[in-house]
């Protein structure tokens, strides 16, 4: 009897620490899967960034004094936050190839598109969205030229005048501020990890 008793206790025993590994490996595969996730939105968010920066810093770049530069943010509702649906702006380059430059206008339009609803784990749904950028030169057809990650949860565009106070006014803009955020992938209801939030204010030109 006492055998049997001993080897029934060894075999709880072992199951016991069988299903404390398993716990153990599951913990680690998770956060695995966590620090992936995390790594690809950070990557994510960082070409979005430089992509925003690279656009929104010439916004009015090389138009004359009293030329529009751009056309006010279109807003709407996002998430249950307000968020911008569509924000058009005007640069100038110049090809060089020709003798004298031949101004190139640029129109820039940038639109943000429903993509897919991810499930909270509260039950609540979160609806995740892209920024479509479009381009047209010296007026031709607009054409796609990229697309922001399919992940945002929230995009936002501003307008400030001088004195850093919003303004909806084209003429009174000295200053373009945006933000937005980002889901990381593999989002699951064990998966839930915190968004990776962006903003920067960028000056207007001509200054």
């Amino acid at each position: 009897m006492h055998v049997l008793l001993d080897h029934a206790a060894a075999i709880i025993a072992g199951s016991i620490a069988a299903l404390l590994l398993l716990g153990t490996v599951a913990r680690s595969s998770q956060e695995d899967q966590r620090m992936t996730a995390l790594a690809v939105a950070k990557d994510q968010a960082i070409a979005f960034s430089t992509w925003l920066e690279e656009d929104l810093s010439t916004v009015g770049m090389g138009l004359p004094d009293g030329d529009v530069r751009l056309t006010p943010p279109s807003m709407g509702t996002c998430n249950g936050t307000d968020c911008t649906t569509q924000f058009t702006f005007v640069r100038r380059s110049y090809d060089t190839s020709t003798t004298p430059a031949t101004p190139r206008t640029h129109d820039i339009r940038l639109t943000l598109s429903p993509t897919t609803t991810v499930s909270n784990e509260d039950g609540t749904t979160t609806q995740l969205y892209e920024v479509r950028r479009t381009e047209r030169i010296n007026g031709s057809a607009w054409a796609e030229a990229g697309a922001s990650p399919a992940s945002l949860s929230h995009f936002r565009i501003g307008l400030q005048d001088d004195a850093g106070a919003p303004t909806a006014s084209e003429a009174d803009a000295a200053f373009v501020e945006v933000a937005f955020s980002l889901v990381p992938p593999l989002l699951r209801d064990d998966l839930l990890l915190s968004e990776l939030n962006w903003s920067a204010v960028f000056r207007i030109h001509p200054v």
